[in-house]
């Protein structure tokens, strides 16, 4: 049973009490508030996702740079990552570049699945059981409860949090994790095969619809991809920005007036 302690059941049956011994087996999986999603679109992938973070029962909006959902990989060409879980474990993977192999982009290699299996994702738990956060059961080593996406040109891999990963295989192909997952991942099906909608509008509406439905998302939303992984398009649910500072300009215009 994998080393899981008993319980026991206390059942009343005809007045009398009797202890049954049971063994949990199923693992629980955790729902992770957040939702970020990403798309295959020609030679890039887009990549979007929401600013709230939620805590109990209050919640807060993070607009800060350094706590962004979606974020570039510094050192690395057209490669950028997203997450959800605790907002630690996004800390720890943003601050940090060592689970990716530089060789590999000096060498000019594609990113592939058995890369990934074998080089970043053994990078990635050891980096999260270096600062405490990986889960250890009987020498099998976890995420605590957050999952990723990785993606470089036009490569996208879901990193879920037992490792194991799914990847994005055709184009026009979504995945997406998080609370808000099942949301934005059927809105952008839906939209999917419309002709006259780019591929970043479809994802702009697939995490709209995520916000409007999802008690643990909401606005602002932005996206990113691995063409341009500096460049941000933003929606704060009534305007469109393409960067932080022009959305950080046109709040002080506002005030000024």
């Amino acid at each position: 049973m994998g080393g899981q302690p008993p319980y026991y059941l206390t059942i009343f049956k005809n007045n009398d009490i009797i202890n049954t011994q049971i063994m949990i087996i199923e693992r629980i999986r955790v729902i992770n508030m957040s939702v970020v999603i990403a798309i295959k679109d020609g030679d890039k992938i887009l990549m979007g996702g929401d600013c709230q973070v939620s805590y109990g029962g209050n919640k807060s909006t993070l607009v800060s740079p350094n706590l962004m959902k979606v974020w570039e990989v510094e050192g690395h060409p057209n490669t950028i990552m997203g997450g959800v879980g605790a907002l630690r474990d996004l800390n720890i993977a943003y601050a940090n570049d060592e689970y990716y192999d530089t060789t590999r982009d000096k060498l000019g290699e594609e990113l592939d699945f058995k890369f990934m299996v074998n080089k970043v994702v053994p990078n990635i738990l050891n980096l999260f059981t270096d600062h405490g956060r990986a889960v250890n059961n009987n020498g099998v080593v976890s995420l605590n409860g957050s999952s990723f996406l990785f993606a470089q040109k036009d490569k996208c891999y879901m990193i879920d949090t037992d490792g194991c990963l799914l990847d994005l295989t055709y184009d026009g192909e979504c995945i997406a994790i998080g609370s808000g997952s099942t949301i934005a991942q059927s809105a952008y099906n839906t939209l999917q095969d419309i002709e006259g909608i780019s591929a970043e509008e479809k994802l702009l509406k697939a995490l709209v619809q995520a916000c409007e439905e999802d008690l643990h998302v909401n606005y602002p939303v932005y996206i990113r991809d691995t063409a341009n992984p500096d460049r941000i398009t933003i929606f704060d649910g009534a305007e469109i920005y393409r960067n932080w500072e022009e959305e950080d300009e046109k709040a002080v215009e506002a005030d000024e007036e």
